[in-house]
């Protein structure tokens, strides 16, 4: 279920990211133990951080 989630939400940025000028993207969940960073320059670049 968390990966549906993580995807939805990864899916979601990509899409806003078409119409954003902003090249940096940062999602945190409520609890801040998961963080999603997405870096859109020549290709588009992710990372995940879960826990410390």
């Amino acid at each position: 279920m968390k990966k549906i989630k993580l995807f939805t939400c990864l899916f979601l940025l990509w899409g806003i990211s078409n119409y954003a000028q902003k090249k940096n993207f940062e999602v945190t969940s409520p609890n801040g133990e998961l963080k999603v960073s997405i870096n859109l320059g020549d290709k588009i670049y992710y990372s995940i951080l879960a826990g410390n």
